[in-house]
């Protein structure tokens, strides 16, 4: 996986290609990310306005699709299917 990981506040951020992720939980859905945005508490971590323990990956706010869904995760799959249809508007 891909990611922007913050190791030190005021230092530039690590772009990372080695991010191992575990296989989804009970209950959990792993979503391929399509497109992320650093928002204004990513960068306030970034910066040392909010402390935070490091290393941390920055981006919380995303798009994507499902990639690995949960046995029983129509609730997931019906808001990512709405969200879909919207986006095709």
């Amino acid at each position: 996986m891909k990611a922007a990981v913050l190791t030190e506040a005021g230092k530039p951020v690590c772009i990372c290609d080695d991010i191992d992720l575990a296989d989804p939980r009970h209950g959990e859905v792993r979503v391929r990310i399509k497109h992320c945005g650093i928002c204004h508490s990513d960068y306030s971590l970034a910066t040392g306005a909010f402390p935070a323990p490091v290393p941390v990956v920055l981006g919380h706010e995303a798009a994507g699709v499902i990639d690995v869904p949960w046995k029983r995760s129509t609730r997931a799959l019906r808001t990512w299917a709405r969200t879909e249809a919207f986006e095709r508007l």
